[in-house]
């Protein structure tokens, strides 16, 4: 069980991350242009 649901944690926080790296990263070359 434990296992499983340190999967899923870690499967939502990688998510969370590459959004926001995405946006961050989005912003970057609106400003840029």
């Amino acid at each position: 069980m434990k296992r499983i649901v340190n999967m899923l944690i870690r499967l939502v926080v990688y998510r969370v991350i590459g959004k926001f790296i995405n946006q961050k990263m989005n912003d970057r070359q609106r400003k840029n242009k």
